[in-house]
This record gives C-alpha cells, sequence and structure tokens, in this order.
C-alpha cells in the first residue's frame, strides 16, 4: 500500500494501492460501506478479499451494485482502508444514499473492487471479469443505481411502483408531467449499458432505486408493462427489463454453471448497448453466455479490438474467413451457407418485454433439407439491436450451430442476428450443424457479409437506413476477381430465390418484396409501381418457373437470352420484379437482345412494367426495332396500350412505326387494340401510316374491328381508303362483320363498293352476321345488288347459316335467283345444312330443280344427312330423279350406320331397274351385309312389284 498523500475538500490521507488478490480462482474483493448517521459524512469503505465459493452450507449476504460509471473524471474522494479513493460522482451518489445510518453494509462494486489501473495492463481485470457472473448471481440482492432525482427521477419510480403495485392506473398515465417524469428516468443511460445485462441477467433479487426510493424489481417491470409505452421505448427498455423480471424465477446459482442463450445471439441483441471499451461488447456478455469460455471467449485487454473481434465472429462462424481492420468496426465473413427462405412479416409493435414475433416463409431448400418440418413459421426471437425487417434473409452458414438471420445490402449481405434459435415443432429436434454428407457444394451458396458493432451509441431504429455497396462499408477489403464474379453470381441467385419464394404466395407481403428491392437499389417510387400490380397475382403463373435458373449456378453458367425470355413470360405482371432484381444485379451483362425485347412486348401480362424496367437500366441501348414495335401493336391483352405508351415516351419521332405496325395493330383482336390504335394516333398524328391494307385488316378483325374501324374514321375521316376489298373483308367478318359494315354504309352510304365478290363473302360468313349483312346489303342496294351464280352456291355451301342467307336471297331476287345444277350439287354436299337447303330449293323450284347424277351421288355419299337427303330428292323428284350405279357406289363409300337406309331407298324407288337391284345386292354383299337384311329390304319392292 502506497503512503503518497493526496488532498481534497474533504480528506488528506494517502492514496489507495490495490494489494495483489490470492490466486484462488473463486476470490474477488467485497467493501464494508460502514454506517453514519450524518449523510454529509465522508464515505468509509473497508476492502477485503472474499472467496465466492465458501457459504458454509448458507447463503452469501453480500450485495452487489449496478450503476453506470457516467464520466471518467473522478473528481470525488472517499476513505478506502484509510486511504484516499477517487470515485465518479454517479458512485459517489450511490454510496451515499445505500450507507444506513447503523449497519454495516457489504457491497461489490466494480470500479472499487477491480482493479481498474490501466498501468495493471488488464491483467486482474481479465481474471475478474468470468467472475462476475458468479458474483452477481450469488448475491443477495443487485442494487440497480439509476441516479439522483433530477427531473423528479424519484416521483417516476415511484409512479411506477404504484402501477406495478396495482394501487394507481390512472393518475401517472393521465398526468402529462408524471408520465414525461417516467419517459425521462427510461431514457438515463443505465438502461443503454452493456455491462448492466449480466449484472440484472443472473440476479435471483433485483431492487431498482432512483435517490432515496427503491422498489423490487418485478413491481417495477409490471409498473412498465401498464405504462403504455411507445414500440420504440418498449424495444429499447424491453430487454433489459426481460432480464430484470426473470430474476424472479431463477434456480439458484451453482459455480460453473452457464447461461442460456449462445453468445451470437446476445452479441446480436445488445451490440448497441453502450460499453467504456469496446472490449466490453463480447466480454460484458460473458456471463449470460451459454458457451463455455474458449481461448476465443477468453477476455484480454491487451489485445487490440479488431483482434477480439475477429476471434469471436470465428467462434460463431467456425468454417468462414474473417477479415477486421483497426479502425473500423465492421468484419467481413465470408464462407458457404444454405439459404432456408426469409422473414415474411414482423409485428409492428414489440411485445412487453423485448419479443418479436415473426412470420418464416420457407424456400425450397428449406423443404428439401427437412428444415421446414423440424421447425415453426412463427418465430419469437427477442428483440436485437437491428431491429428484424420482412424481407431478411435465413441463413445457415456451414459449420454454424444456428441459422442467422442477414439482410440484402446491394452486392453483399448484412449480418441482423449472427445467430438465432428457431421455434421447433413439438417432438421434433433441429440439427446442430449442416451434416456435410447431405450436401452438395453446389447445394452452398458463396455468401460474404459483413457485421458492425458500432462504437458509439447508436440509433435503436435507424429510420433512414443508407444500403451502401461493399466497398463502402469495407474499404480495406480485398478479393480476387473471379471471386468477385462468382461471389455476385451467387448473391444475385439467393436473392432471386428468396424473391421467387415470396411471389409465390397467392397474396403475398408487400413489405418483404418491398424492401429486396430496397436493398438490391430500386429508389422507393419505383417499388410501390412494381409490387403495385404484382400483389394480387395469381400464383399459378409463378409455380411453372424455370427450375434451370438454379442450374447455373450448379454448372456456373451465365444466364442466356432464352432464361431472361422465360423469366419474363412465365411470371406475368410479377416478372417486372424479377427482372428487376436481375438488372439491379447484373446490369449490363444480363444479355437483352431484340428477342427479349420482343417478347417483353407481346407479353401476357406486365410487359409495361418489365418494358420501363429495360428501359430505366438500359437507356439508349435497348434495341428497339420495327419487328418489337410490331410486337408490341399486336398484344392482345390489358396492358397493350400501356406498352406502346412506353415505347413511344422513351423512343418518341425515332420508334419505327412502319404501316406494318399499324396493321399489327388494326388485326389486333385482343380488347387492347383500340387502345393501343388510339396511342399511336395520339403520338403519330397525321404521321400515322394508315393505309388500305390497314383499313382492310380492321374491317376483317372479328372481335374489335368495329371499335379500331371507329377510330380510323375518327382520325382520318373522307380521307380513310375504303376499297372493294375491305367491304368484302366486312362482309366476312365472321363475328363482328355486321357491325363493321353498318360503320361503313354509315360513312360511305351508296358510295361503298359493293361487288359480287362482296356479296360472295357475306353468302360465305358462317357466323350468325352472315344472313345480317346479306339483308344490310339488299336494303342498301336493292336491285342493284349483284347476286351471282357464285354467290347462290357460296350460300348454299355456308355449312352453318346457309338456310339462313338462301331464304333471304331468294325472299329479296324469287324466281329470278340463278339455281343451277352446280348449285344443287354444292347443296347436296353441305354435310350440316344440305337437307334444310335442299328442301328450301325444292320449295322454290320444284320439279324444275336441275338435279343432275353427279347431285345425286353426292346426295348418297353425304356422311351427315345423306338418307334424308336423298328420301327428299325421291319424294319430290320421283322417277325424274338420276339414280345410277355410281350413286349406289357413292352410297356405298357413305358411314355404315346410313349405308342399309340409303340403299333400302333406292330398291323402294328403284327395284323396277334390275341393274340398279343387282348393283344394290353386290353392294350389300361386299359389306357383308346379312342376306336376311337383304331380304327385309327386298320385301316391300316385290309387293310394289
Amino acid at each position: 500500500m502506497s503512503l503518497k498523500l493526496e488532498h481534497n475538500s474533504h480528506i488528506t490521507a494517502p492514496a489507495f494501492t490495490y494489494p495483489a488478490l490470492p490466486q484462488e480462482p473463486y476470490t474477488t474483493r467485497m467493501i464494508r460501506l460502514l454506517p453514519h448517521k450524518d449523510k454529509s459524512a465522508p464515505i468509509q469503505c473497508v476492502l477485503f478479499n472474499y472467496d465466492l465459493s465458501e457459504t458454509g452450507g448458507g447463503t452469501h449476504l453480500y450485495q452487489a451494485l449496478s450503476y453506470v460509471w457516467g464520466s471518467e473524471v473522478k473528481p470525488e474522494s472517499i476513505i478506502l482502508n484509510g486511504c484516499t479513493f477517487h470515485v465518479t460522482t454517479n458512485l459517489h451518489s450511490a454510496l451515499v444514499n445505500l450507507r444506513n445510518r447503523q449497519l454495516d453494509r457489504v457491497l461489490w462494486v466494480d470500479a472499487i473492487c477491480i482493479n481498474q489501473d490501466d498501468e495493471d495492463q488488464g491483467n486482474e481485470k481479465s481474471k475478474q471479469i468470468p467472475l462476475m457472473r458468479t458474483i452477481y448471481a450469488q448475491a443477495e440482492r443487485v442494487i440497480v443505481w439509476l441516479g439522483e432525482t433530477t427531473a423528479n427521477g424519484d416521483q417516476a419510480l415511484e409512479s411506477i411502483r404504484c402501477l406495478g403495485e396495482g394501487q394507481d392506473t390512472t393518475s401517472s398515465l393521465d398526468n402529462p408531467e408524471s408520465y414525461d417524469a417516467c419517459l425521462q428516468l427510461l431514457q438515463r443511460d443505465w438502461f443503454s449499458r452493456i455491462w448492466v445485462l449480466q449484472e440484472v441477467g443472473v440476479a435471483r433479487c433485483v431492487y431498482i432505486m432512483c435517490g432515496p426510493v427503491s422498489i423490487n424489481g418485478h413491481v417495477f417491470c409490471e409498473g412498465l408493462s401498464r405504462l403504455g409505452l411507445s414500440s420504440d421505448f418498449r424495444s429499447r427498455i424491453g430487454p433489459v427489463a426481460y432480464l430484470i423480471k426473470g430474476a424472479l424465477y431463477r434456480p439458484k446459482y451453482e459455480l460453473g454453471s452457464r447461461g442460456s442463450i449462445s453468445v451470437g445471439e446476445l452479441i446480436g441483441m445488445y451490440q448497441n448497448h453502450n460499453a467504456t471499451k469496446q472490449h466490453d461488447k463480447i466480454y460484458a456478455l460473458l456471463g449470460l453466455s451459454a458457451n463455455p469460455i474458449t481461448a476465443a471467449l477468453e477476455p484480454n485487454y491487451s489485445l487490440p479490438w479488431k483482434e477480439v473481434f475477429k476471434q469471436v465472429v470465428n467462434h460463431i462462424f467456425p468454417e468462414c474467413s474473417v477479415d477486421t481492420w483497426n479502425g473500423t468496426a465492421t468484419a467481413v465473413i465470408k464462407g458457404k451457407g444454405l439459404i432456408l427462405g426469409n422473414i415474411n412479416s414482423v409485428e409492428e409493435s414489440v411485445s412487453e418485454f423485448g419479443k418479436q414475433n415473426v412470420e418464416v416463409l420457407f424456400n425450397d431448400n428449406a423443404q428439401r433439407f427437412g428444415f421446414n418440418s423440424l421447425w415453426e413459421t412463427n418465430w419469437k426471437p427477442q428483440a436485437s439491436a437491428v431491429l428484424i425487417q420482412a424481407g431478411d434473409i435465413i441463413c445457415l452458414l456451414k459449420g454454424a450451430s444456428k441459422p442467422s438471420i442477414i439482410r440484402l445490402c446491394r452486392d453483399h449481405f448484412i449480418v441482423v442476428i449472427p445467430a438465432v434459435t428457431p421455434q421447433k415443432r413439438q417432438d421434433k429436434e433441429s440439427p446442430a450443424v449442416i451434416s456435410p454428407e447431405r450436401l452438395y457444394m453446389s447445394d452452398l451458396h458463396d455468401i460474404l457479409l459483413t457485421w458492425k458493432i458500432p462504437d458509439a451509441k447508436p440509433e435503436r431504429k435507424d429510420k433512414s437506413e443508407v444500403i451502401s455497396q461493399l466497398s463502402e462499408i469495407a474499404p480495406n477489403y480485398r478479393e480476387e476477381w473471379s471471386y468477385t464474379e462468382k461471389r455476385l453470381k451467387h448473391t444475385r441467385l439467393a436473392v432471386l430465390d428468396i424473391a421467387m419464394t415470396i411471389l409465390k404466395q397467392g397474396k403475398f407481403e408487400t413489405k418483404a418484396i418491398e424492401q429486396l428491392l430496397r436493398q438490391s437499389g430500386t429508389k422507393d417510387p419505383i417499388i410501390k409501381e412494381l409490387v403495385m400490380d404484382s400483389a394480387h397475382e395469381d400464383r399459378r403463373c409463378i409455380e411453372t418457373l424455370p427450375h434451370d435458373l438454379f442450374f447455373y449456378q450448379e454448372n456456373d453458367l451465365p444466364f442466356s437470352e432464352d432464361m431472361v425470355i422465360a423469366v419474363a413470360t412465365n411470371y406475368r405482371s410479377r416478372g417486372c420484379i424479377i427482372v428487376e432484381i436481375l438488372l439491379q444485379h447484373q446490369r449490363a451483362s444480363l444479355p437483352v437482345s431484340e428477342e427479349v425485347v420482343k417478347v417483353v412486348a407481346e407479353s401476357l401480362d406486365g410487359g409495361n412494367r418489365i418494358m420501363e424496367v429495360l428501359f430505366r437500366h438500359q437507356g439508349n441501348n435497348l434495341l428497339i426495332s420495327e419487328e418489337v414495335v410490331k410486337a408490341a401493336a399486336g398484344n392482345m391483352w390489358v396492358h397493350g396500350p400501356q406498352i406502346m405508351e412506353v415505347l413511344l415516351q422513351q423512343q418518341g419521332k425515332s420508334l419505327p412505326v412502319s404501316e406494318q405496325v399499324v396493321k399489327a395493330a388494326a388485326e389486333n383482336r385482343g380488347p387492347s387494340g383500340p387502345g393501343i390504335m388510339e396511342v399511336l394516333f395520339q403520338c403519330q398524328g397525321e404521321n400515322l401510316p394508315v393505309s388500305e391494307n390497314v383499313v382492310r385488316a380492321a374491317a376483317g378483325n372479328s372481335h374489335h374491328g368495329p371499335e379500331i374501324l371507329e377510330i380510323l374514321f375518327q382520325h382520318r375521316g373522307e380521307s380513310l381508303p375504303v376499297s372493294e376489298e375491305v367491304v368484302q373483308a366486312a362482309a366476312g367478318n365472321s363475328h363482328r362483320g355486321y357491325q363493321i359494315m353498318m360503320i361503313l354504309i354509315q360513312h360511305r352510304g351508296k358510295s361503298l363498293p359493293v361487288s359480287e365478290e362482296v356479296v360472295k363473302a357475306a353468302a360465305e360468313n358462317r357466323e350468325p352476321s352472315g344472313p345480317a349483312i346479306m339483308e344490310v346489303l339488299f336494303q342498301r342496294q336493292g336491285e342493284n345488288l349483284p347476286v351471282s351464280e357464285k354467290v347462290v352456291r357460296a350460300a348454299v355451301r355456308n355449312s352453318c347459316w346457309g338456310p339462313e342467307i338462301l331464304e333471304t336471297l331468294f325472299q329479296h331476287r324469287g324466281k329470278s335467283l340463278p339455281v343451277s345444277e352446280e348449285t344443287v350439287k354444292a347443296a347436296a354436299g353441305n354435310s350440316h345444312r344440305g337437307y334444310q337447303i335442299m328442301m328450301i330449293l325444292i320449295q322454290h323450284r320444284g320439279k324444275n330443280l336441275p338435279v343432275s347424277e353427279k347431285a345425286v351421288k353426292a346426295v348418297a355419299g353425304n356422311r351427315c344427312c345423306g338418307p334424308g337427303l336423298i328420301e327428299a330428292l325421291f319424294q319430290h323428284l320421283g322417277e325424274n330423279l338420276p339414280v345410277s350405279e355410281e350413286v349406289v357406289k357413292a352410297a356405298a363409300g357413305n358411314n355404315a350406320e346410313f349405308v342399309p337406309e340409303i340403299l333400302r331407298l333406292i330398291l323402294i324407288y328403284r327395284a323396277k331397274s334390275p341393274p340398279i337391284y343387282e348393283a344394290v345386292l353386290k353392294t350389300a354383299g361386299n359389306l357383308k351385309i346379312e342376306l336376311g337384311l337383304v331380304a327385309a329390304l327386298y320385301a316391300p319392292v316385290q309387293e310394289n312389284i
């Protein structure tokens, strides 16, 4: 003990120096705080050695102080073993308030009981720190000193006590001054100091003290739960309060026992707490850790921080390489890992004592290796220093005992929680580590992580998170270019894996995909646009995604044009998100060829967003050819007009809009056709090349032709070229021909060129519009309508609406309607409506109907209505119907079920003709029709004979 004299306002005594501690492993020092009735009297203490392992079967009667040092300046003095000992103002205040008027008080106070002198080179401190768990765990009571009564701290603590004991549940909440005092009390430094975690985390009895007011720790926590704290306060105070409240349930401490939480989890939870030295960010947590104290965790203040940090990271991730540097708080971690899924959602409010409720979305890897059957999808990790967000990634690094939660940060990942304990399913045991024999190297991603343990007081919740490149976060880090390429590729694949996992959900959580896009480098306004159209997309479009994406990782192949096309087409409206991620992570190396752009231009859904993404990243380098614009013009889906708008906005007058492009828009049979044509007119105006071919295409459009034609007339009016071919296309339009014809008549009237070919096209029209078109042509043209034998023949060949069209022709032309032998033959061959057509012809022409042998032959061979047709002809023409052996042969070639009926009819009406009779019998024999059947057919003929 030195006898050097020092002097201050209170004390003149020799300065205190520490004697060496005995070498026994559980020896520490205690102080005996001597009593005094005068509160202003100097503090006097006696320092003595204490064996923590000796209890004599009883309990330890000392109390341990938990407090904040505050300033390193020590302006106050106490008498320690008769010598002067300098202390901080905060500690001096604590001792004054702890001193009893009559009895000694045995205390353990770190600043007094451990030699803090730098000249000690950390030797004693390094040995005493591992004992702190034992010291606080065995203490009769741990006293938390929050400080003096400034800002009504004592009254605030009293209010919390009343709430905790249920005495007053309203006044503290209703009184703004009282509530504000409570909030200020909870913002005191003690709640953010890292050493306090161990001090209350192992204690079995905790008291909270502010000035002269002291309350039980459990009551304090109950009061906090009723105080109505905001989520920010609950997330900051909750982890500490959780440890305080747990004191009541802790079992009696046994020497050598460990905590229940891994060191990785602890650092993840509390790395933002304050410490005097950076080393304490690790060492202060060891007393709570379940990990045994290995060489990597042995406190050693003589080591530089970068070495301590590196050793701890290597301990948590034993198969990873770690780089740290002097003067920086960031480590770079390189390893291989398995991506298991992502955080799908996080409850906005943190639970009562610092727990977060998160929903986990497992990916194919988790299912493949069975993790999804071992772990629940709802986890409740304790709130970490970096709060978990939707979109964070669950990764199991090779060799790690627990999965980590990581976050994308542009070109790499950052550590959110280095180790997390998943919520196990009942009766399931999670594997300790990835079994190497269960994995191929191709299953693992090359993963690069940065992990920052801040050395200054951090914000609990950084609302302006800066997403930076690796070179900005770790400027000292260097790697080979070949590894960089491989790592970036694996980063991209990991992000794609997570994105696809999210998008496979029917209604996915938008926050998760928004975060992933933001972390990839996409700006917020663009994120909203991308996600807006995709949130409610049918999940089935995602289930067909190409698994070949991950074949590229295994075989170290570049992304091909086909893969980009597959992504752009298989994801529908969600494809824009995948393409955005690909371009953010691959940029110019992504093969975006003319064919890719063409496929996007004609894509089923979401093509407009994908096109915007391509332009945003490729700019003028994006190849927009006439074929691309033509594909956009022909896009039949709902986003077709928007795709064309994007092209025109980006390319302006340089966009190659040719006659073929406009024709493609006119031919567009989807609901987008009119919209695309309108967009072209709005942007090109008089310069839009609208030719006769374009108008003909619109007139022939069987779905949205009328709407497109109206747009053409609206913009071109009298100058719109309407030729005979245009009218012919309208007349032949199967579904919308009538409406189109009415539009043409409305705009052209009697000048509409209606030729024989136009009328023939109407006669051939096989849809309901056919008869309507024919009627309107007669109404407009009357006697001038050119109705030729070709027109009539076309009508009788019409297998759908032929009878109706033929009736219209007879109605308007009557006996003058040209009905030739060829016309009757055509009617006889009409498979579906031949009978009705023939009856109309017979009705209007009777026995004058020119029925040739060829026509009867066609009737006999008609596979749908042959029997009915031939009977009708026999009934109306009788002996005049020309029936030859060729007719019998034609009948033999008909459907098997029709042959006997047709032969019977021929025998009935032509039995008197031996050649016909013999031809029928011969045909029946060739077809192996039984003689009994032939006899039955012949019997009525004999009676007639």
